[in-house]
């Protein structure tokens, strides 16, 4: 199995690190265009280390440079600003990949609609969105 990153932020190593820990065989591809973010801790503590090497990453810097090399995703995750998220999505499912789309779903409704139909005729595609929920402490 095959699964894509759009963003390797500390929401998108947060997916990385949950699915790595429920299946070691699922190769990991991700875009990155920025590095700003460094390996992270469960706690999202910036630790010395090497994402890629970590998770045996294989990094693309556009989804269509991802396209020329004909790698099959099953999945995708998409933890980039949320100004992409629909864009982003519309291009997977188009692509008939399987998406995951860190809340909000976007900024504003620009092409919405035109996700929505997109994956009602792709009955196929399997969606969601969602958060991932860490725990805030607070000392007095």
């Amino acid at each position: 199995m095959n699964a894509l990153f759009l963003g390797l932020g500390s929401i998108g190593q947060r997916h990385l690190r949950n699915l790595h820990y429920i299946d070691k065989s699922i190769k990991f591809f991700a875009i990155r265009k920025k590095f700003f973010t460094p390996l992270l801790t469960n706690k999202n503590q910036a630790i010395k280390g090497n994402i890629k090497k970590k998770y045996k990453l294989t990094y693309f810097n556009s989804l269509e440079s991802l396209k020329k090399t004909k790698t099959n995703i099953d999945m995708a995750f998409i933890c980039t600003p949320s100004n992409f998220h629909v864009d982003e999505a519309i291009w997977l499912v188009k692509n008939n990949i399987n998406i995951f789309v860190e809340k909000p779903l976007g900024s504003s409704l620009k092409n919405v609609s035109k996700l929505k139909k997109l994956l009602m005729s792709k009955n196929k595609i399997k969606h969601m969105m969602g958060y991932q929920f860490f725990e805030l402490t607070f000392r007095r």
